[in-house]
């Protein structure tokens, strides 16, 4: 039984293993794709810090008037 070869296919395999230009092109694409979504999650992470403030902020608002009473609170 003969074995076919894709000589094509082997072609751009090793073109794309020897050609230095391409493998930086796939070095940098992976970076880029790594930083975008170290961005992504630190938005995230200030996003859920801004949320967690300003839940803390409003459940203090919330506990000093509930403690005053209605004539001390000002109009």
């Amino acid at each position: 039984m003969t074995v076919q070869r894709d000589v094509g296919l082997q072609f751009a395999l090793m073109t794309e293993i020897l050609d230095p230009k391409a493998q930086k092109r796939q070095v940098e694409e992976k970076i880029k794709a790594v930083e975008e979504w170290n961005n992504l999650f630190l938005e995230n992470a200030a996003r859920m810090d801004i949320h967690c403030y300003m839940e803390k902020e409003l459940q203090m608002a919330v506990k000093t008037t509930s403690n005053r009473s209605v004539s001390q609170l000002k109009f």
